[in-house]
């Protein structure tokens, strides 16, 4: 059932089009029915966007109600519709007894099922294969010895627990990658960080590296790893176009590197349980979903934790209601894959006790209407059940300070 349809059918007593919070986008019809708020999410829209449609509506039901009061969310079927669905479910059973919410699908009411990964057995046995057992071994020869010229801790291999490549980053910018058996070195800016790059930046590093994409081989390993260590020079805070580029990034580096804590509570700090290497790891929203990786996967003691790391570029509360989305998904992911369970208790780990969390710097909230909205935010990340651990930028080099102007 697509948005036209479901407005046409739910004889609304209000509908609300204000855009604030960022709550204004098309796919999100915010209603009051019967006097009860109601979320909904037609079956034209996309799959991330009717996902992140289950936490938008939940912020809007807080600002608008509270969290005491029942909320009623309905998603609009689709051809194909499993990981959708899959994901919503696993939001919804995040909140447990902390709210009332009850879903629907094309107005019909519904009990979801979560995913259990079962069906992605295969898929997942060969993660398990690419993931690090005591005594793994470090990065091939070609890759060891260039990380050995460029001779800088702000650059560093990970490895991805999916095929097993290699991505090379310095101080958190992908910029470079080679295949698991690391014979090869293609030096290019990564994809995941062109959303946030201007033609200022690309041109900057066509300028360092020679081109937009230049191979290397172990022949002119020295001229990789001079280069390297310009673009090093480049990403230190100051005026090079590169510097600003992807911050939560250069958070997530500052961590792995342990040159910055993360306290999730009162409590002793969460340590990076793949940091030697770092290791990129994938999770699903469903067992025939596409990868989606996690920003930091993290320990204290035998509890793992899955922590999303993100720098506001627009509005706050986009960016926030994002990451709790992302943060709790692959939260639902490790307590519930299977086939990954051996691999977690070998690591001293219980995965079913896995903890979520969102690392974000500290807003702002000096700014009109900014202290109230961040209260709302908060009380999203408590229904879902998210920590939010706030980071002073001030001790954070590189991370510039963020004012967000969409109240």
């Amino acid at each position: 059932m697509d948005t036209f349809e479901l407005m046409n059918l739910l004889q609304a007593e209000e509908v609300d089009t204000s855009k604030r919070a960022g709550l204004g986008s098309s796919y999100l019809i915010r209603a009051i029915v019967g006097g009860q708020s109601l979320i909904a999410a037609g079956g034209d829209r996309s799959r991330d966007a009717r996902v992140q449609a289950f936490v938008d509506g939940l912020h809007w039901h807080i600002r608008r109600f509270s969290i005491d009061r029942p909320m009623r969310f309905v998603l609009g079927s689709s051809p194909g519709d499993a990981e959708v669905q899959h994901a919503i479910a696993s939001l919804h059973a995040a909140i447990g007894d902390r709210m009332d919410v009850d879903l629907s699908l094309d107005l019909e009411p519904t009990a979801l099922l979560q995913p259990d990964f079962v069906e992605a057995e295969r898929r997942l046995a060969a993660w398990v294969r690419n993931l690090p057992t005591p005594g793994a071994d470090p990065p091939p020869p070609l890759l060891s010895e260039l990380a050995t010229r460029v001779d800088s801790s702000a650059f560093q291999w990970t490895r991805s627990a999916e095929d097993g490549s290699w991505t090379g980053r310095v101080l958190g910018l992908n910029i470079c990658s080679a295949p698991a058996n690391g014979k090869m070195l293609l030096m290019s800016l990564g994809a995941e960080d062109a959303w946030d790059m201007d033609r200022n930046a690309s041109g900057q590093f066509r300028r360092v590296v020679g081109s937009a994409h230049s191979e290397f081989d172990e022949q002119r390993l020295e001229a990789a790893a001079a280069t390297i260590r310009n673009l090093a020079q480049q990403r230190e805070p100051g005026d090079s176009p590169l510097a600003p580029l992807a911050p939560a990034n250069r958070i997530e580096h500052l961590v792995l590197a342990g040159e910055l804590e993360l306290h999730v509570d009162d409590g002793a700090p969460v340590v990076p349980l793949l940091d030697d290497p770092p290791y990129r790891f994938p999770t699903l929203w469903s067992e025939v979903g596409r990868v989606q990786w996690l920003d930091l996967l993290m320990r204290r003691g035998d509890v793992p934790w899955a922590i999303e790391v993100d720098v506001p570029l627009g509005g706050l509360a986009q960016t926030m209601r994002r990451a709790i989305r992302d943060a709790v998904l692959h939260r639902h992911f490790i307590r519930h894959a299977r086939p990954l369970a051996p691999w977690f208790t070998s690591q001293g780990l219980y995965p079913q006790l896995c903890r979520a969390a969102v690392a974000i710097p500290r807003p702002r909230v000096e700014e009109p209407g900014m202290a109230s909205l961040v209260e709302e935010l908060e009380a999203v990340a408590h229904a879902l059940d998210v920590h939010l651990v706030y980071l002073d930028v001030d001790h954070l080099p590189g991370v510039r300070p963020h004012i967000p102007r969409q109240i």
